[in-house]
């Protein structure tokens, strides 16, 4: 029997906030594609694996990716000082962990508990989503 072993590649998320390409200047449409692709790159975390890494960006061979936080060296290596990746066990226990605090706060939404609770309170002075939440 054939099996796939599927294996969770980052946990990302993307700012859908201010992806409008500005310029003082007239841009070409390849310019503007290439400003547009530095705004929609995603955030977060990805598994330190070079294979992982290029399959969610096929065309990467080296060099920092247009769309995950990493950056493959010359000679094929994962960066660590230029790449947002983690070892297999640390997300492992990432995600162990997400899914406990996920299954905690489900818990408080059923029993009705729906207050707006950032883990600090003092972030909400600069976070850009307050106009989201309204905190």
């Amino acid at each position: 029997m054939n099996r796939k072993i599927l294996t969770l590649g980052g946990i990302l998320y993307l700012s859908l906030i201010d992806n409008v390409v500005k310029s003082n200047k007239d841009l070409s449409e390849e310019e503007i594609e290439i400003e547009l692709r530095k705004k929609l790159r995603m955030n977060g975390i990805v598994l330190a694996d070079v294979s992982v890494i290029k399959m969610m960006d096929t065309k990467l061979q080296s060099g920092s990716s247009d769309i995950v936080p990493a950056y493959i060296t010359s000679d094929g290596a994962l960066s660590d000082k230029k790449s947002n990746a983690i070892k297999k066990e640390e997300f492992n226990n990432l995600q162990k962990q997400v899914k406990q605090i996920v299954k905690e706060i489900s818990k408080e939404i059923l029993k009705g508990k729906i207050d707006i609770k950032p883990h600090d309170e003092k972030v909400c002075s600069y976070c850009k989503y307050k106009t989201i939440c309204m905190n």
